[in-house]
């Protein structure tokens, strides 16, 4: 398959960064080892097959000195296309003072398209990036349902961070919460598509955990300009399809069972 590899593999994230509706595995690593993204190539070879693309999508180098625990995929500025958070975190004593572990600051990739790739923009992305910490776990959720993707990040020896994405609702967006009645009480398993502007994007709930961390379980779309998706189905654990056409952007959803 492609993916076996001998590194610290610390941190782990699940996501159709493509939108062609074949997932990738991005993994976080210890230093001089850099991030990892095994990207999906079962289109081009016919069967399953990974390969690391970190290093051509402009992942790979600038992982190589930091130490990268909690990660995930998510669509942070609502233009239909995942963006990659990583939090990094030594697991050395500082230079200054062997009491504490030596700081490190986060990286945010916003991606362009999958051909151009990834490109870190942390340094223009506010305060909280500038910052040094021994980052740890990393949760994803709109934890105050503005549309917008939010960060929980916990650090080492120091105050967990909130970051509050402040720009991302700029852009229209749909949330997809799954209630079950035959499947699994908190909706695990069940494959969210939705289809808009010409662009099918795919999430799977509680598909991501990050490092020492969960999720809130519900999926999260980025429209762009759409107004609307033309098209929002469910495919629920026990194999019951729910599907339903023209939903409107900008607004949470709930698909029963």
């Amino acid at each position: 398959m492609g993916a076996t590899d001998y590194r610290g593999a610390m941190g782990i994230s699940i996501g159709d960064w493509k939108n062609n509706g074949y997932a990738a595995i991005f993994l976080t690593h210890w230093m001089y080892q850099e991030d990892m993204l095994f990207d999906n190539v079962q289109p081009v070879t016919g069967s399953l097959h990974f390969v690391d693309m970190a290093d051509v999508v402009g992942i790979g180098e600038l992982t190589r000195n930091y130490v990268g625990f909690g990660t995930g995929f998510f669509d942070y500025d609502n233009d239909g296309k995942l963006d990659l958070l990583v939090v990094n975190g030594s697991m050395f004593e500082g230079d200054k003072d062997s009491r504490h572990l030596a700081p490190m600051r986060n990286f945010l990739f916003w991606q362009k398209n999958p051909e151009d790739g990834f490109y870190e923009v942390g340094t223009v992305s506010g305060e909280p990036f500038e910052q040094m910490h021994v980052g740890r776990g990393a949760a994803f959720a709109d934890y105050d349902n503005d549309g917008a993707m939010d960060v929980f990040i916990v650090n080492q020896e120091g105050a967990p961070q909130l970051l509050h994405n402040e720009g991302g609702n700029r852009k229209n967006w749909l949330e997809v919460a799954v209630k079950c009645s035959k499947s699994n009480r908190s909706g695990l398993g069940a494959k969210v598509i939705v289809e808009a502007g010409g662009i099918t994007q795919r999430r799977e709930i509680g598909g991501q955990a990050s490092y020492l961390s969960q999720d809130f379980r519900r999926a999260h779309f980025g429209l762009n300009h759409e107004r609307e998706a033309t098209r929002l189905t469910v495919k629920f654990p026990s194999g019951a399809v729910h599907t339903i056409e023209h939903v409107p952007a900008n607004r949470i959803v709930t698909v029963t069972e």
